[in-house]
């Protein structure tokens, strides 16, 4: 009988067994595996009655507090564990964690500060890298690309870390820096697929198209079969203009198993590229007959029919596939285009009402709503939103202009 089994026989028989700590843990560990938290909470309160305050049953208990996501009891408990062991370091790291899953934003970034001064190369090394996640998580990407790119050298595989470093360096406008520091990493790291393919991508940014695509073909003879670096491929010659050769290359990367959505919307622009517009229609509508919701995909539609003046065929998506869940406010400026063209005022009104609650609020926003108004001649319409961004936000000379015109406009419609 194993000690699992003989654990479970005791529960059953309500006697009282004996466990050393380690067979404790061993059972513990094993219900935890199965995702039981209730039993190894119960392995758990056992194995401390037998041996009080165990730092080994104390961890186990921490992360299942974790995995409940019961922080603040995970953050008392460690806490309890650094009172026990205040040089541990390793509590401290974990205690740094737990701020952050509290957001405690300060409080994590100044332990994980602290924790860069260990002498221990494997706190040091956690420490840097929790502290470059955190830094990302607060979109503070000036702090965190260092510290991503420092814990980049230190697990190369770890493309996550590629790709949040990369994200940092485009934001702060870095992106000459990037290419060195990839370049660098490259060199150390020559068999790098995913590293080539940022590097590429950086490339490509500063429209070094050229060097951009000798760079991914380099990617793909390292790894013949990776599709992401037959999309980077198709996208630098879409960039190029290229446009049929980035066609092949696209359509080499839905071969290999690459997700279809944004590539068939890519190939559509490619064919807007060569002015074969039906084609590009056809390739803008299959994402959407498949499903998708995704923004881009359903922008890029509605911007082709709208461009082309094909009213019809947009309300036509629009009333079929459009459920109204997104928080884009572009998309919802292009349904407002399509409902505008049928004067449908029910469906603009709650476009525009949908779209000023999504984005940033500028007096701009509220001046394009109200033009759109005016331009339906729904003067009382206009005049609502013209005065709605006095109020939020003060005087503004074309608001007045607006005002002014609407009420001329609007004291018409009055009978005398």
């Amino acid at each position: 009988m194993n000690v699992v089994e003989r654990f479970d026989k005791m529960l059953k028989t309500r006697e009282l067994y004996y466990f050393d700590v380690s067979e404790f843990e061993k059972i513990a560990i094993h219900y935890l595996n199965l995702g039981d938290y209730i039993t190894t909470l119960t392995v758990l309160k056992y194995g401390l009655n037998q041996h009080p305050n165990n730092e080994d049953l104390l961890v186990i208990k921490t992360d299942v507090l974790m995995e409940q996501q019961k922080f603040e009891q995970a953050e008392s408990l460690i806490k309890h564990l650094i009172h026990l062991s205040p040089r541990d370091e390793q509590y401290q790291l974990q205690l740094a964690i737990i701020f952050s899953f509290r957001n405690k934003k300060r409080e994590c970034v100044e332990l994980l500060s602290k924790l860069l001064d260990s002498t221990n190369p494997d706190v040091k090394y956690e420490a840097t890298i929790n502290l470059g996640l955190e830094y990302f998580r607060n979109e503070d990407y000036q702090n965190a690309q260092s510290f991503l790119f420092d814990s980049l050298i230190g697990n190369p595989s770890d493309t996550d870390l590629l790709e949040k470093y990369i994200y940092c360096q485009i934001i702060n406008d870095k992106i000459d820096q990037a290419i060195t520091d990839i370049t660098s990493f490259l060199e150390a790291n020559p068999g790098h697929v995913q590293g080539w393919q940022s590097l590429s991508k950086l490339l490509s940014l500063v429209q070094e198209h050229d060097l951009a695509l000798q760079t991914i073909e380099h990617a793909i003879r390292l790894k013949p079969n990776h599709c992401k670096s037959y999309k980077r491929k198709g996208s630098i010659l879409q960039k190029s203009k290229d446009y049929q050769s980035a066609i092949l290359a696209f359509e080499k990367a839905l071969d290999l198993g690459c997700k279809p959505h944004s590539i068939h919307r890519k190939i559509g622009h490619c064919y807007l590229g060569l002015s074969q517009k039906w084609k590009a229609y056809k390739y803008f509508s299959l994402p959407i007959k498949s499903g998708s919701h995704n923004d881009d995909n359903w922008k890029d539609l509605l911007r082709f029919l709208i461009d082309e003046k094909l009213y019809d065929r947009a309300l036509d998506h629009i009333e079929n596939y459009c459920k109204f869940e997104s928080q884009n406010p572009s998309l919802w400026k292009l349904c407002t285009q399509v409902y505008a063209h049928f004067q449908d005022i029910e469906k603009i009104d709650m476009c525009l009402e949908t779209y000023l609650l999504f984005t940033k609020p500028k007096v701009s926003k509220w001046i394009y709503c109200a033009n759109i108004w005016i331009e339906l001649e729904q003067w009382n319409k206009a005049l609502q939103l013209l005065f709605e961004s006095n109020d939020l936000f003060g005087f503004n000379k074309e608001v007045e202009q607006l005002i002014r015109l609407s009420m001329i406009e609007y004291d018409k419609t009055i009978p005398q």
